[in-house]
């Protein structure tokens, strides 16, 4: 684990981006920063395995 210093104004931005009160900031960067290697796009894509990418959102069927 690494200290760094931030400005008030991208402290105040990674705060409005964290998806709930226990995402670290870490994780807030980790998960908007773009992949690097095609591994690291690999694991980000791994979320929308099976509902597709980059085209318009659709719901997941409900089964009966």
């Amino acid at each position: 684990m690494k200290t760094i210093s931030i400005s008030e104004a991208t402290y105040e931005r990674l705060k409005w981006l964290k998806e709930h009160p226990r995402e670290t900031f870490s994780e807030v960067i980790d998960r908007i920063s773009p992949a690097r290697t095609v591994d690291e796009l690999i694991v980000k894509m791994k979320p929308f395995e099976g509902i597709g990418a980059g085209g318009p959102w659709k719901a997941p069927r409900r089964r009966k």
